[in-house]
């Protein structure tokens, strides 16, 4: 630990020369030459620190500004990425899921753009040391940025307003409003670049101010050094004197030297040692700027030691990282940090380490820097995760294997006792699956298998579980279905018909066009009064009696819900055949005014079913609204009212009548 101390103690070790008396005329011309010299030499590197820290400003303010720039830059690709969705949805027609895209991106795009935002106003506040040229570019550069957010609104207000129209069919006019939003994006693409060329502008501005500094502390500087080598010429004089004493203050000097160059050779002996450990050692100040680099953290990082030196360790090593300020909090409260680290290199790749941190403290007990000792285990970690899929994860398709689904319904089961949820599992057998086994091999049965596993993750919701018990056998396990039980047979059978719908589909087997069709068994579960092998084996009956039924159908474990599933799938089947027989009738029920005068009428609807006899809107309207029969449906009553309307218009007693 002491190696990464404070070297001060080289120094106490010195020894100090003894204060003879000089008395003498020679000597207090000495003392009086060399005083003056050590005043001009301290005004000249005091000068040169000075010239020093204008550079230094200079950097720090010309790198600010690049990470400025750079922040912008960043600000171009997001404003891309919230335009996107706004051009993808007339490919993809899915407005939903753009929109949500869009959200998501306008959401990093003003996070990004607020983080600017509040750098500027830190700028403009510490703007007071710079001319009043850069305070009146900083100041445009605020407005410029407003702009940009403005700009932002103007082209996702277009971006809202395609999607509103493709909400409502119009298609056509959402085509229209594409170029606008097109113009708009060009817009904000020219707002972002404005900003970037402002930025430039105060980079060139700092620089040219910076080095007319630099050029006037150089004038100074080459002055004091002409009046130092007029100092020396007068030492010159004083020579053998001066001479004597100098020889005097080398071997004092050299001492010096020889203890310096004893501590620095300990100092390269120990960071050799630590060169050659199989771990990356780093060292940071508690400002987070890097001081040991050793040849291990070059390999796992891939950055040399002049790259990483002087750099910030949390935006070097974990690019801004929270969980690094949590770890750094924890550090210095307890002295001694460990835990486990994932971080993406430069190259990209995402490596993960073991994390050992540990405070170094200085002489006086305060916190001086970090010693970070980090073992690469990703091999390890992948080695484990490769555990963890073959254990738990079927080889051929990636689905969960039966393992791991039996696990999982135990622990939903486990849960619904808190729960009123309703749950189900769907298990799904193709039908002749051996018959393509034994014609056309194993390899197409495989195929066929993996296109299946496809089709099933794309038919279900995220909570939901898909899973390969073996063979062709499938299970689809179903969480968070509506409480009340006929309810949750209804969405249980979509998902069904949807599986259905999706597996009859032909598949291509490697040049080869095949169809084949599922047998489905679903059961429904809700609370712990079933285990897992009653749910199975409910699961496998109905399976059974979907075969028995002809197989590519599926079949509900409780009568019950199977008789509502089906009551809900006739009455959609002659809701369809009763819009093309024209069953329905509107009934006109008169309204009168306060003098009892008929002014209009309000339009009832009816369904005149020949088995069902007359139907009120109450049962049949919530399936059209779900089944999107709705619309037809409203467009054949909007269209009875108006023949109604023509038709009473042609006569004087019923010409004035209204319709609501």
């Amino acid at each position: 630990m002491d190696f990464f101390r404070s070297k001060s103690a080289a120094k106490q070790a010195i020894p100090t020369s003894s204060n003879k008396p000089r008395s003498t005329k020679w000597h207090r011309m000495y003392f009086f030459l060399a005083g003056f010299d050590v005043l001009v030499v301290v005004l000249s590197v005091l000068l040169n620190h000075l010239i020093v820290d204008t550079y230094h400003r200079s950097i720090k303010a010309n790198q600010s500004w690049v990470q400025q720039l750079s922040s912008y830059s960043t600000l171009g690709s997001l404003a891309s990425a919230v335009n996107a969705p706004g051009n993808n949805v007339f490919d993809t027609h899915n407005v939903e899921a753009e929109s949500r895209n869009m959200n998501e991106a306008l959401r990093a795009f003003n996070e990004h753009l607020a983080m600017a935002k509040k750098q500027l106003e830190v700028r403009i506040a510490n703007e007071a040391e710079h001319s009043a040229d850069v305070q009146a570019f900083t100041l445009a550069l605020k407005d410029e940025v407003g702009a940009v957010d403005g700009a932002m609104v103007e082209m996702v207000n277009e971006a809202l307003l395609i999607f509103s129209y493709f909400r409502e069919g119009q298609s056509d006019n959402a085509g229209k409003r594409m170029a606008t939003m097109d113009r708009k994006f060009a817009l904000l693409l020219a707002s972002l670049s404005t900003v970037r060329d402002r930025v430039g502008l105060i980079q060139s501005k700092l620089l040219e101010e910076e080095l007319e500094s630099v050029e006037e502390l150089r004038r100074v500087e080459y002055a004091i050094m002409v009046f130092v080598l007029l100092m020396v010429s007068a030492a010159v004089i004083y020579g053998g004197k001066i001479r004597r004493e100098m020889e005097s203050q080398a071997a004092e000097r050299e001492g010096y030297l020889a203890v310096l160059r004893e501590s620095e050779m300990q100092a390269r002996q120990q960071a050799s040692l630590l060169d050659k450990a199989q771990d990356a050692i780093v060292v940071h100040g508690m400002d987070n700027r890097i001081l040991y680099w050793n040849k291990s953290a070059e390999r796992l990082y891939g950055l040399s030691k002049e790259e990483a030196l002087g750099k910030s360790a949390q935006e070097l090593i974990y690019q801004g990282s929270a969980a690094f300020n949590a770890a750094t909090n924890s550090l210095i409260e307890t002295g001694d940090w460990a835990d486990e680290v994932t971080l993406r290199r430069r190259d990209g790749c995402t490596i993960t380490l073991e994390s050992h941190r540990t405070l170094v403290r200085d002489d006086d007990g305060q916190p001086q820097s970090v010693l970070s000792i980090n073992t690469d285990i990703t091999h390890r970690k992948t080695a484990e995760q490769e555990v963890q899929r073959l254990a738990f994860y079927d080889q051929l398709t990636g689905l969960a294997n039966r393992r791991l689904m039996l696990d999982r319904l135990q622990h939903l089961l486990a849960g619904s006792s808190r729960s009123l949820h309703t749950s189900a599992i769907i298990l799904i057998d193709l039908d002749n699956f051996k018959a393509l086994n034994d014609t056309l091999g194993h390899d197409r049965g495989d195929m066929l298998l993996q296109q299946v596993a496809l089709r099933l993750c794309g038919c279900i919701r995220e909570s939901d579980t898909v899973a390969r018990l073996g063979g062709d056998e499938f299970v689809v396990l179903l969480d968070g279905l509506n409480e009340n039980p006929p309810e949750a047979a209804i969405q249980a059978k979509a998902i069904g018909e949807k599986i259905l719908n999706s597996l009859n589909i032909s598949y291509q087997l490697d040049g080869y066009e095949h169809h084949s069709t599922p047998s489905l068994g679903i059961a429904l579960f809700q609370g712990q009064l079933s285990t897992v092998d009653d749910i199975m084996k409910r699961a496998d009956l109905a399976m059974y009696r979907a075969k028995a039924a002809g197989r590519n159908t599926m079949r509900f474990f409780d009568p019950e819900m199977q008789a509502v599933a089906t009551a809900r799938a006739r009455l959609e089947v002659d809701l369809r055949q009763g819009l093309q027989d024209k069953e329905f009738i509107l009934h006109y029920q008169p309204q009168v005014n306060s003098e009892g005068r008929i002014i209009g009428a309000e339009a009832l609807m009816r369904w005149q079913n020949p088995e069902r006899g007359v139907v009120f809107p109450g049962e049949f309207i919530p399936l059209a609204e779900e089944t999107g029969l709705i619309l037809p449906l409203g467009r054949w009553a909007l269209q009875a009212a108006c023949t109604q309307l023509v038709a009473w218009a042609k006569h004087s007693e019923t010409a004035r009548l209204g319709m609501a």
